[in-house]
C-alpha cells in the first residue's frame, strides 16, 4: 500500500475564500510535461483524467483518472505529466483565524462520485463571476 504524505489540518469551521475553479490543460509539448509551484497558502483540490505523479515536499503521489488530491497550503508541488493532461481543479484559502479542523488524506480515489465532483467544480468556476458567495457555499 503507497505511503501519502500527511497533510496539515483542513479548518473547516470557516468558509474557505475561492480563488479559482475550472479545467486546466498541461503537457501539449515536452518543454510544459513538469509542473512546479510554490502554494503559499492555497490550498487545491485537483480532480484528475490522466496517469502521472504529483510530488508534495518531495513525497509522491501516484495520480490515476478517477482520484483528486488535497494540497495543503505552503507546499512546493511538482505535477509530472505523461502527456497531455486535463484536470478540474479548485484552489481556496482559509481564513487566518479559522479554527482546527479535520486531517485529510492527500489522494481520494473517488470512483463513481468522481463525475459529480467534477461537476460541482464546473459549476463553482460559473457561479464564479456572477455569485462568489454561492460558489463558495459550493465547496465548503
Amino acid at each position: 500500500m503507497e505511503k501519502l504524505p500527511t497533510l496539515p489540518v483542513m479548518p473547516l469551521s470557516c468558509r474557505p475564500s475561492l480563488v479559482l475553479a475550472g479545467w486546466g490543460a498541461f503537457g501539449k509539448t515536452k518543454d510544459n510535461r513538469l509542473l512546479r509551484y510554490q502554494m503559499h497558502d492555497i490550498w487545491g483540490l485537483h480532480l484528475y483524467t490522466y496517469r502521472a505523479h504529483l510530488m508534495i515536499n518531495g513525497e509522491r503521489v501516484e495520480l490515476s483518472p478517477g482520484t483528486a488530491s488535497i494540497t495543503p497550503p505552503h507546499s512546493c508541488l511538482e505535477w509530472h505529466l505523461r502527456g497531455f493532461s486535463r484536470h478540474a481543479c479548485a484552489l481556496f484559502t482559509f481564513p487566518s483565524t479559522a479554527e482546527a479542523g479535520v486531517r485529510l488524506p492527500c489522494l481520494l480515489r473517488l470512483g463513481e462520485k468522481f463525475a459529480h465532483f467534477v461537476s460541482l467544480v464546473e459549476r463553482m468556476g460559473a457561479a464564479m463571476p456572477v455569485n462568489r458567495s454561492r460558489a463558495e457555499a459550493m465547496l465548503w
